[in-house]
């Protein structure tokens, strides 16, 4: 048996460093690094994950524990590269390898970007599918959709200048908000209101905010909080962006409930392209998205209550990407960060910062307490099936002799 030493620490913490860059939740990366420490000897691994940083403790019954750190900086959310290095981190633990045969495993891993032109196409269909899928009409969905692909061109742009993400995605948000305002100008028959909630889509960090409310219920609460202070301010940023060059638009309307079912799976598989998913899990997450935007259009329809449905829209998805993942052999953030999408409220916060550009405080707060409410909906549909799965889990794994 290969025994744990420095090289092979090192290896392990690259692994695990790039399944948080990845996308991946720190309770999946505590996970990993502890199974992979005790294949290789270890009696127990301390280890410890902030967003900016990881840092293992590895301890044996006959010799001295072994520490080291790793700085984490920036983040892929690339959900191809997550599922592969979640799968070489079992073949490892079944088979240990060498250092030398880690890191060469490591180099194949690549990580997957898709080709300008599909880029393109992913975020034109983003941007139009959520333009129809909130309300917007087919020639709203027509310009979001060019909308969309100015601002990949712009964002590829700034990704190529170096300019750091954050910053690259206010920059789109300002300039989308300006883009949207000329098919009115040359009198076309269009929603601002519409084409920008389509784009907004693109640059709401849904799986940072889908991750930071998982791993506050894993009980990694320091990294959740950062993770959701992260997202808020960037969701925050893009909203005032957009909303800081419209104009006050009737968003009573709602679009026809096929096409909203249609919508949300297209816009869902357009972003998990994005996210550089496997078509397969894309596929499969899209429909479960589907599902859920399916389970509250009929709790509206059976009990007229929306925060009912968010409720119950996430505890069906948190329970469809638990099944899935045990019959795939994949992690369930591969599938939930793509069918909570349609849930994100976006237009609820697009709205939101609408009223504070307009200064009119009341509906800003009373709009902004709405758009927690949903949130808050959607993070306890996760935590109910979340800890109601673990508790059956611990429970037949003890009744089995494992734990």
């Amino acid at each position: 048996m290969i025994k744990l030493n420095q090289k092979i620490l090192e290896q392990i913490l690259e692994i695990g460093g790039r399944l948080l860059t990845a996308g991946g939740e720190a309770k999946r990366v505590e996970t990993t690094i502890t199974r992979l420490c005790k294949a290789y000897g270890a009696s127990s691994a301390d280890v410890f994950v902030i967003t900016s940083s990881i840092v293992v403790t590895a301890r044996f019954d006959d010799g001295e524990p072994i520490t080291q750190t790793k700085r984490i900086t920036g983040y892929s959310h690339n959900l191809s590269e997550f599922n592969a290095l979640n799968s070489l981190s079992r073949s490892i633990c079944e088979k240990p390898v060498s250092a030398e045969e880690i890191a060469k495993m490591l180099s194949e891993v690549k990580h997957v970007r898709r080709s300008l032109p599909i880029k393109v196409l992913c975020w034109a269909l983003v941007s139009s599918s959520f333009s129809i899928f909130f309300g917007g009409s087919a020639p709203d969905g027509f310009i979001s959709a060019f909308m969309g692909i100015a601002l990949c061109l712009l964002k590829s742009g700034c990704d190529t200048l170096s300019l750091g993400n954050h910053f690259s995605i206010i920059i789109c948000s300002v300039i989308g908000g300006l883009l949207s305002i000329f098919p009115g100008m040359a009198g076309l028959e269009v929603s601002q209101f519409y084409i920008c909630i389509g784009s907004i889509m693109l640059f709401i960090p849904g799986m940072v905010l889908t991750n930071s409310i998982r791993d506050m219920l894993a009980g990694d609460t320091i990294t959740g909080l950062l993770r959701f202070i992260e997202s808020l301010i960037v969701s925050m940023a893009v909203a005032c962006g957009f909303a800081a060059f419209d104009v006050m638009s009737d968003t009573t309307g709602s679009a026809h409930v096929i096409a909203q079912l249609i919508t949300a799976f297209l816009g869902s598989l357009g972003l998990a392209f994005v996210f550089n998913a496997r078509i397969k899990n894309a596929v499969i997450g899209a429909l479960c998205g589907l599902g859920g935007w399916g389970a509250v259009l009929l709790c509206i329809e059976l009990f007229n209550s929306e925060i009912l449905g968010y409720f119950v829209a996430a505890a069906l998805i948190t329970l469809s990407a638990e099944i899935l993942a045990r019959v795939l052999r994949c992690p369930t953030t591969l599938f939930i960060v793509i069918a909570i999408l349609p849930l994100v409220p976006g237009k609820s916060l697009y709205v939101t910062m609408q009223y504070a550009t307009k200064a009119n405080w009341d509906k800003f707060a009373s709009q902004g307490i709405t758009t927690l409410i949903y949130s808050m909906a959607i993070a306890t549909g996760i935590m109910f099936v979340s800890a109601v799965y673990d508790a059956f889990l611990h429970f037949k794994n003890k009744k089995n002799g494992i734990l």
